[in-house]
């Protein structure tokens, strides 16, 4: 990848535990002078204190999809001017816009985001399959690592798929099964992003 005047935007997604931390974090070590990391919302809120999903909350979906896309879309301004400022080209989204999707029906209709335009935002989207589907078997031994993590097995997969519907009509959405460890997933991904 080499510098240019213009800032490229990729983003890592995919269901529950597909490696997209490890992943951004081996990718912040090749490209840390050509690109900008944005952490994921999500994290962000939950870890920040915002309260888990409880059953005497029946409008925590649409509250907490809500507060993601704000942060989603501030987050990206905010690090699309530093690597602008930085002079790097390529801005890292640990998810995007369309991910709120995968978790909330019509996310981006309910917050006055075209679906269109959020798939526009971003030049590739590279997209890790969930252990829950690859290796189900893993799921639960890896789920208790993230303390933010909150989805069951069956869970997992059901937004494994949605998570996939969510970017199927993005024109550069690829997909990375999942192999047997974390560098096969590596290894896979670097061949995708060589690819542009």
């Amino acid at each position: 990848m080499k510098k240019t005047e213009q800032i490229k935007s990729l983003v890592i997604t995919g269901g529950p535990c597909g490696g997209k931390t490890t992943l951004i974090g081996i990718l912040r070590g090749i490209y840390s002078d050509l690109a900008v990391f944005v952490p994921e919302a999500a994290t962000l809120l939950l870890s920040g204190g915002w309260p888990s999903p409880t059953d005497d909350c029946p409008r925590w979906k649409e509250t907490f999809q809500a507060a993601v896309i704000a942060v989603q879309l501030n987050l990206e301004e905010a690090y699309r001017r530093i690597a602008k400022q930085q002079g790097k080209c390529l801005m890292v989204c640990d998810r995007g816009l369309m991910d709120s999707e995968a978790y909330l029906r019509n996310a981006c209709r309910k917050n006055n985001i075209d679906s269109q335009q959020a798939l526009a935002r971003y030049d590739r989207v590279i997209h890790l399959e969930s252990l829950a589907t690859a290796w189900p078997s893993e799921y639960e031994k890896k789920v208790a690592s993230n303390p933010c993590r909150y989805e069951n097995l069956r869970q997992a997969r059901v937004l494994e798929i949605a998570t996939r519907r969510a970017w199927a009509k993005h024109s550069h959405h690829r997909i990375v099964l999942h192999g047997t460890d974390i560098l096969d997933v590596v290894t896979k991904t670097m061949v995708e992003l060589m690819k542009s």
